[in-house]
């Protein structure tokens, strides 16, 4: 035993073997001989072992918790804990084996267990630091971040020299947003250990929250000199790079980490979106199958995978259908029921959840408003469940119109479902679908009687769980509806209720003459596919004298200027009709319009807010109506505005429409005085009658799903 102390464990088998030879069943011998084989990692052997020494004497709790051990690490998790109840059966004071206990139903995911074990731990022993640091991290994962913030510090003040412990606190304290705390946190970490990449990167991660990118790019060196190859950092590292614009320099850095691990399923995904923000998307929709296969599970990577390709393909039917069916067969969870919805009947108001990750200066923020503003509070609650911490003005204004606002952004799934069905939410809005920070995963665990997808995406989530998508008969046309997972709801004019500017931009009478008419697209780059760029060579050729603005925020990069340059040279058009600028504050760009004559709307992907926008500042917006609901957002816009006429049913007309306007000097002059007037005047901004039918959609819907479950029909799915 004194070798197996000094950590001898060669010299400890051979004694114990030695021992064994004269007392085959000696119980003790073949307990530690198993636990020394377990420390080697030869569990089969230990299992084996400690199951002899059980049979030897089965009164002795340690040997119940060693085999629990043992058993866990051959995943062999319910007989796992089957042992570690054994041996606390013998010694209900054992606060090892509850320790333990919790920690196999930790990995299991059975928190609420866990919980309850770490819970008997430090009641059994109030100083036992390693109870309150598991404690701490279930409590984490349960979402109940205040109180795992005062676990970890409890067990701080046991052992203040616990540097993993600052570093969790650290986690959490982000996670809470409090930044200044979780900085503080991770100092205290190093102090301790600053031989540690993780924290390094962690604190790099909080520098970039509270804006500090020259100090993150330091902490993110420090981690990558104590480890060349921590992929985490390079991550991180690569992700501050794209969110400073350096989308070259970010690649480099991905590429970096991948030539370590090529098949780091988050690598593959960041890598993706910096390909993608390039215009790189066959190489980004590469990438983001990558991460899919590394890790099924992976949402963000499927919901990436599926946006993406709505940038080029223009049939529902193919690619996006199959990456949506793959999307659907990982997450839907057909064990789930639907909530009762007798808590409904108690109360008047209907509660109403909107989920988005968009709350703020976004084209979802733009549409909503209006919504917002003018729902019923004598006949609705309005709570918003916020999956951003970004913040702005309009943040502001969305947040004075709910009855409720909470954040989940750093909630788990079960964390925010327990919210949302403590909050009593009788109709679920999700308004991301397949786009950045969505939490299709939550809604796939049903937290609501009703669910809605609504406002923020362009086609089907592929769920099942969500009941209904609102849509308008322009986006989805009749006979479409078997492409959709959800029942279709449409509204009777656009879907769209758009708030107009909070800024009023005073509009330009002027207009160009012919030879020198101002064609633009503020769209962002990635809708420029292959036949966007021939048909806008085509306009640009009928139309001499004519040039092409183009504004995006990463025309920034000369390698993305030169290429798209390239792809237009390349379709005919002569570089002195190209102007290409990156991207400025929406109000700046709102009064660029004054110097534009027609905006072209690209395809297959066509423009939504931009339309919306270009038409609020006078300028009219030639559109080709496509396969996909992207292909129709702008359409939908344009015949709710009573513009039909902008509406190219292919390419010949397209082309039609927008040479004739760069010639009809009259029609434009008009337009340019009277758009505004048709936009403000059109169920488009009528906020009263558009809320007015969201309401009793959204009533209609409640009685629909009502009605099937007092008959027994359960889910038309």
């Amino acid at each position: 035993m004194a070798k197996h102390r000094r950590g001898d464990l060669a010299g400890a088998i051979a004694g114990y073997k030695e021992l064994l030879n004269q007392a085959p069943n000696h119980a003790d011998a073949l307990h530690l001989l198993g636990l020394a084989f377990y420390q080697q990692g030869e569990n089969e052997q230990a299992a084996r072992l400690i199951d002899r020494a059980i049979q030897s004497d089965s009164q002795v709790a340690l040997f119940y918790n060693h085999y629990g051990l043992v058993l866990y690490a051959l995943s062999r998790t319910e007989e796992a804990l089957a042992a570690f109840d054994a041996a606390l059966k013998l010694n209900p004071g054992f606060v090892k084996a509850h320790n333990n206990r919790g920690a196999v139903l930790m990995g299991a995911g059975r928190l609420k267990e866990a919980l309850a074990a770490f819970n008997n731990a430090v009641g059994l022993e109030p100083g036992n630091q390693e109870g309150h640091v598991n404690r701490a991290k279930v409590l984490g994962e349960l979402g109940h971040l205040g109180e795992s913030v005062e676990s970890f510090q409890t067990a701080i003040a046991i052992d203040p020299c616990l540097s993993d412990a600052h570093f969790q606190l650290g986690n959490v304290l982000r996670m809470l947003g409090r930044m200044q705390d979780a900085l503080s946190a991770y100092d205290h970490a190093l102090k301790l250990d600053d031989k540690d990449a993780s924290v390094y990167a962690n604190r790099g991660n909080v520098l970039v929250e509270l804006g500090r990118l020259k100090e993150a790019e330091e902490s993110y060196r420090k981690a990558l000199a104590v480890d060349q190859d921590h992929i985490v950092t390079l991550n991180n590292w690569a992700s501050l790079l794209l969110k400073q614009g350096k989308s070259r320099e970010a690649i480099c850095v991905f590429e970096t980490a991948l030539a370590i691990n090529p098949k780091n399923p988050e690598v593959n995904n960041n890598y993706g979106a910096a390909l993608r923000d390039v215009g790189e998307l066959n190489e980004a929709i590469a990438a983001f199958k990558q991460a899919i296969t590394s890790e099924p599970s992976y949402y963000q990577a499927h919901s990436n995978r599926i946006m993406a390709l709505h940038y080029r393909e223009e049939n529902p039917d193919q690619r996006i259908a199959r990456a949506i069916r793959q999307f659907a067969a990982r997450f839907e969870q057909e064990e789930i029921c639907r909530p009762s919805m007798l808590a409904r009947t108690l109360r008047r108001k209907m509660r109403i959840g909107y989920v988005s990750g968009d709350f703020r200066e976004h084209p979802v923020g733009y549409f909503l408003e209006g919504a917002m503003l003018h729902h019923d509070r004598a006949e609705l609650e309005i709570y918003c469940y916020s999956n951003n911490r970004v913040r702005d003005r309009l943040t502001a204004r969305l947040q004075a119109c709910a009855n409720k606002w909470r954040t989940i952004e750093n909630l788990p799934d079960k964390a925010a479902l327990e919210c949302i069905r403590t909050d009593g939410i009788d109709i679920l809005v999700d308004l991301s679908g397949h786009t950045a920070n969505n939490r299709l995963s939550l809604f796939a665990l049903r937290p609501a009687p009703v669910q809605v997808t609504w406002l923020g995406y362009f086609g089907t989530t592929g769920l099942k769980a969500i009941d209904f998508i609102l849509a308008d008969r322009f986006v989805i046309r009749d006979g479409e509806e078997e492409k959709f997972s959800e029942r279709v709801w449409r509204l009777p004019e656009s879907y769209l209720c758009f708030t107009p500017p909070v800024t009023r931009s005073e509009i330009d009478s002027k207009c160009a003459m012919p030879d020198s008419v101002t064609f633009a697209s503020f769209n962002n780059i990635l809708k420029l596919s292959e036949r966007t760029i021939r048909l806008w060579s085509r306009v640009l050729k009928e139309v001499p004298g004519s040039n092409l603005l183009i504004r995006d925020k990463v025309l920034a990069d000369p390698g993305v200027r030169a290429k798209v340059l390239g792809e237009f040279v390349k379709s005919g058009t002569c570089p002195e009709q190209l102007v290409m600028e990156s991207s400025v504050s929406r109000e700046e760009y709102l009064r660029e319009y004054c110097d534009v004559d027609i905006s072209l709307s690209p395809t297959p992907f066509g423009g939504g807010t931009t339309t919306a926008e270009a038409l609020w500042m006078g300028v009219p917006v030639v559109f080709l109506s496509g396969g996909t609901w992207a292909g129709r957002i702008g359409e939908s816009i344009l015949r709710t505005v009573g513009l039909p006429e902008l509406v190219a049913q292919d390419e010949e007309r397209y082309v039609g429409i927008a040479t004739a306007l760069a010639g009809d000097v009259k029609r434009r002059r008009e337009l340019r005085n009277d758009l505004r007037g048709m936009v403000q005047n059109s169920p488009l901004c009528d906020f009263t009658t558009f809320t007015y039918e969201l309401e009793r959609a959204y009533r209609e819907m409640w009685k629909d799903i009502t009605e099937r479950v007092a008959h027994g029909y359960g889910d038309w799915h």
